[in-house]
């Protein structure tokens, strides 16, 4: 006689209601309070993961891994909450314990990026790229990438450009960071290197209509430039077809309209 099979569920996930329940039961329970701070952080209810995290790092001890991984987070929480300074005296805790914290260091010369402390955010970019290989590939290309965007900051054109070309060649499936190479060289005057970099966010997410604007633009100077017939045809088709997905751009029209006359 065959068994009857039976079909396997995975219990359900709890809700939040669930969690809180769980934590006022046994307050030290480190799973329940992980699983109720990345319940929250995905409600958006980030003053209240700040708590949590708190909770964590007091429970876990502040040097255990769970500890340190509790400060990290609560230093992303207080990000997005705006607290700045508070954010930055995390970060700086974890760095105290361990200076090769990658994350940390990033986020810090995120930090102080945005608050114009451009000389502080590149040495902590230069510490983390300084790693190299110890990091992953997209860990170490987005610092690469935002240590471009801080040497351009200082007008250091030519090392944002290396900076950006180091990032590429770490994430080269980020449209993002193509688009940031492409600015950088079109900085530095190197327009060719532009438009390769553009045509490669291109074929990451065709149909996007500030690639094909951005396209048409550095193709129109380079033609101004050079003065190579090819170009101002190629410039004006993706004007075009920038346009045909995104007609609401009426300096992009205003720039079409000039270059076409006489066409």
């Amino acid at each position: 006689m065959t068994r009857p099979t039976t079909i396997q569920t995975a219990p359900p996930e709890p809700t939040l209601a669930d969690l809180y329940e769980a934590v006022q039961r046994d307050p030290q329970d480190l799973d329940a309070l992980e699983q109720l701070a990345e319940r929250l952080a995905e409600a958006g209810d980030h003053e209240a993961v700040v708590s949590v995290y708190r909770a964590i790092i007091a429970t876990a001890g502040a040097d255990s891994p769970r500890g340190r991984t509790a400060r990290f987070n609560l230093a992303v929480a207080l990000l997005r909450l705006q607290q700045l300074v508070e954010a930055e005296d995390e970060l700086l805790r974890l760095l105290s314990a361990d200076p090769t914290d990658a994350r940390a260091r990033f986020n810090l010369a995120a930090i102080y990026r945005s608050q114009g402390r451009l000389t502080d955010a590149k040495a902590h970019l230069q510490a983390v790229t300084a790693q190299g290989n110890a990091l992953p590939d997209a860990q170490l290309g987005a610092a690469y990438g935002l240590l471009g965007k801080v040497l351009g900051d200082l007008r250091d054109s030519s090392g944002a450009l290396a900076a950006h070309a180091k990032a590429v060649r770490l994430r080269p499936r980020a449209t993002d960071a193509w688009l940031a190479y492409a600015g950088a060289a079109r900085t530095a005057g190197r327009y060719g290197t532009a438009l390769m970099a553009l045509e490669q966010a291109r074929g990451l997410t065709p149909g996007r209509a500030d690639i094909l604007a951005r396209i048409g633009t550095a193709l129109l100077v380079m033609h101004e430039a050079t003065g190579a017939p090819d170009l101002r045809p190629k410039a004006l088709e993706a004007l075009r077809q920038s346009l045909a997905i995104d007609p609401d751009q009426p300096d992009l029209q205003a720039l079409l309209d000039e270059h076409a006359e006489g066409e």
